[in-house]
């Protein structure tokens, strides 16, 4: 008498618990995505000031400028005056003037790197491509906390990015 499972039996198993373990990992993603965001109204001069709030604490200028054939250049007196100390994540404010919408993002920076494809989903709703601003994850801990990027747009729109 064969005690053995059917053929195949096992290699089921197998794949049902990576499936299981999958669909449990998109859930944990899901759930820490929509906590890491805070999306909410907000008129043009709260907006304002939490911008300026950031700017102050911070200080300093960006470390990325939009240069006249509208690429980002990295501005080296700016890296070279970046505060000291290891940065633990990345933060990011938006202002949709058009929505009078303000988002807020923040990431554990060894989350960016990581993970970095997740990671780029959830900066990508923030509006922000680390790959076309020629970011990298170890580019933002070497360069230490600090202001990252402030622009405004011609809509109004407003991106402010840095490290803490």
């Amino acid at each position: 008498m064969n005690d053995r499972p059917p053929a195949g039996t096992a290699m089921k198993r197998i794949l049902l618990g990576l499936l299981g373990a999958g669909v449990i990992g998109w859930a944990i993603f899901g759930a820490w995505l929509w906590r890491a965001s805070d999306v909410r109204p907000a008129t043009e001069t709260i907006a304002r000031r939490e911008f300026a709030a950031v700017r102050v604490r911070l200080g300093g200028d960006p470390w990325l400028v939009r240069g006249a054939d509208g690429r980002f250049e990295r501005r080296q007196d700016a890296a070279a005056a970046a505060p000291a100390g290891k940065p633990r994540r990345l933060q990011i404010m938006v202002w949709r003037a058009d929505e009078s919408r303000l988002v807020s993002t923040a990431i554990p920076l060894w989350y960016v790197k990581l993970k970095e494809i997740p990671a780029r989903f959830l900066l990508a709703r923030a509006g922000v491509d680390l790959d076309r601003l020629g970011l990298r994850p170890r580019d933002l801990e070497r360069r230490g906390s600090g202001v990252v990027l402030d622009e405004i747009f011609a809509d109004g729109d407003r991106l402010l990015i840095w490290t803490e």
